[in-house]
């Protein structure tokens, strides 16, 4: 199973809330990609609709691997992870802050 089927499935059995990726996807405002010039690394941007941005790489151990859409898929695919844990911080912050 790869994380995002392991995800679905544990999603599922959860009586509580979760945030789900319709939720990461509607913050998601656009993306913004720079390939950094000589080597396989590509840096992908989010900015979320509050104009907070979460940026993540993704990265050829040689160069000459590089593909730009494959370095977009990634670096694309692990921000947008990061943006499940600035809303899994914002609920839990709202929710349960004061309980500490």
């Amino acid at each position: 199973m790869n994380t995002q089927e392991i995800r679905e499935e544990a999603r599922k059995s959860c009586k509580y809330p979760v945030i789900s990726p319709e939720a990461v996807d509607a913050m998601i405002d656009h993306a913004d990609y720079h390939h950094v010039e000589g080597t396989g690394t590509m840096v992908c941007t989010l900015v979320l609709k509050n104009g907070f941005t979460v940026t993540d790489t993704s990265a050829c151990v040689d160069v000459r691997n590089f593909n730009e859409e494959t370095g977009k898929k990634i670096s694309y695919s692990k921000a947008r992870d990061k943006v499940f844990h600035v809303l899994a911080f914002a609920y839990c912050d709202e929710h349960y802050g004061d309980q500490a």
